[in-house]
């Protein structure tokens, strides 16, 4: 009866020893399966990542050649608004000459009409005086 216990206990230590292997081997399949999809979802993971930095390396350069093509802009403005500045400057300064000119004209006029009036002046009252 010790041998028929022993052959019973080998042979259940033999399925259970088959059933361990076979539950090993699934969880050797699903180990793969599960190195395969994790490697897959990292590859998507790293192709996705490229991906953002093309795009966020050509929204950079975009933003560089605006940002560029504003200060190139400024700078154009800055120069136009300073010759406009200097050119409105000097047309006010030629403005300011040409209407001291005008005044000095008026004035001298003025003085010379006011002599010839007064020489005029004084030429009769000496004519009146001597009659």
């Amino acid at each position: 009866q010790n041998l028929s216990n022993a052959d019973e206990a080998l042979s259940q230590s033999t399925r259970e020893k088959a059933d361990l292997e076979e539950r090993l081997s699934q969880y050797d399949i699903k180990l793969k399966n599960m190195e395969n999809t994790l490697a897959s979802e990292q590859e998507a993971w790293s192709h996705d990542l490229q991906k953002f930095e093309v795009e966020r390396k050509k929204a950079e350069v975009e933003y560089l050649q605006k940002e560029s093509a504003l200060e190139t802009q400024l700078a154009d403005l800055k120069k136009s608004m300073a010759d406009l500045e200097r050119a409105h400057a000097e047309a006010v300064e030629c403005l300011l000459h040409q209407e001291s000119d005008k005044l000095e004209k008026a004035v001298k006029e003025s003085e010379d009409q006011l002599r010839s009036s007064y020489k005029e002046e004084k030429c009769r009252l000496e004519e009146r005086h001597q009659t």
